[in-house]
């Protein structure tokens, strides 16, 4: 019978396509029966049809299909004994970190598909070893970002945020590189959940720059301290119009993250960027209020959010009370802001 694992498995496999649910259940509980008998002997073939599973998610990626993969994956985990999932979990751990983070788009009564695989996560903690797999997490992550669905890009920021706190240093000879491709995600269409990529950018450059030496980002001229990357970067990202307000705010969010982050590395530099933001909000407000005038609505709410955010931004990049005349020199704006 174990000659024939790897058929077996490659005709279940594309038996994933079947229209009946029925069928699929069917499919993945043989399948998991296999995968028992096959270990440890076919361990390619194993790992070939938890390859297929992990392709599927991808690959049609409707919920149905995210669905079933889940199901799959938790029948081969059930059945097949601990020691032997152990050798072959490297297969199915980055999308595992990733699903956690599914949106779902069910309804009201759906199953959340996010939450599955949460607890599918926890379920088997001993197996799914963070550290050990993180540099195929993180490369999940930034090929997800690279994806052309909305659901993988934030699945792949938020990602990367929740394994910040998590492995720390452990992160850091891949921060440079991280960091860059966020970078390259900021500009372009703001799609849903793109409020993520700002937040992540900002948590793994407070990391580096925790880490100054150890992560690179020295070489990198365009991020190597907060003037650089607030004032090439963010201010460009920030003075678009028309940007959606979940996603502005988390733009100012971001930014007063990382002025206050180096005013407590380097207390000794004063930023550079509060004449950056007092323009941009001072713009912004501008914006948003003839385009209330032109829709002929009285609502400013969405002016009192933003204003608030820069305020806050501001706050966090304030100069010391030792420089006066810096202090001086912005209250005024501030508080024109605030009236």
């Amino acid at each position: 019978f174990l000659k024939h694992c790897k058929k077996f498995l490659k005709v279940i496999g594309h038996g994933l396509n079947d229209r009946s649910m029925v069928l699929k259940n069917l499919y993945m509980a043989t399948a998991a029966s296999i995968c028992r008998v096959a270990m440890p002997s076919e361990t390619a073939s194993v790992l070939s049809y938890l390859n297929t599973l992990v392709n599927f998610y991808y690959e049609p990626g409707d919920r149905a299909a995210r669905v079933i993969v889940c199901k799959g994956i938790k029948d081969v985990l059930h059945r097949v004994q601990r020691e032997h999932i152990k050798t072959v979990a490297h297969s199915i751990v980055p999308l595992m970190f990733m699903a956690r983070n599914d949106y779902d788009d069910g309804g009201e009564n759906a199953t959340n598909i996010g939450e599955m695989y949460q607890d599918l996560w926890l379920e088997n903690s001993d197996i799914f070893d963070l550290k050990a797999h993180l540099e195929l997490i993180i490369d999940e992550s930034l090929k997800n970002l690279k994806r052309t669905s909305w659901l993988h890009k934030r699945q792949g920021a938020d990602s990367i945020t929740a394994i910040v706190p998590i492995t720390a240093e452990n992160m850091l000879p891949y921060a440079n590189d991280i960091i860059g491709v966020l970078v390259e995600m900021l500009p372009g269409r703001v799609w849903n959940g793109k409020e993520s990529i700002p937040i992540s950018l900002s948590q793994v450059w407070q990391l580096a720059v925790d880490n100054y030496s150890d992560s690179s980002i020295e070489k990198e001229e365009r991020w190597r301290d907060a003037d650089s990357l607030v004032g090439g970067i963010f201010i460009r990202e920030l003075n678009r119009n028309g940007l959606p307000l979940k996603y502005h705010h988390s733009l100012y969010e971001a930014v007063g993250q990382i002025c206050e982050k180096e005013r407590n590395v380097r207390p000794n530099v004063e930023l550079g960027v509060i004449d950056e933001l007092l323009k941009n909000v001072d713009s912004v407000v501008k914006f948003n209020s003839e385009k209330q005038k032109a829709d002929f609505s009285g609502d400013n709410k969405e002016n009192e959010v933003l204003v608030a955010s820069a305020i806050v931004s501001i706050g966090r990049a304030w100069p010391r009370r030792s420089n006066s005349n810096m202090q001086f020199k912005y209250y005024k704006p501030v508080l024109e802001l605030l009236r």
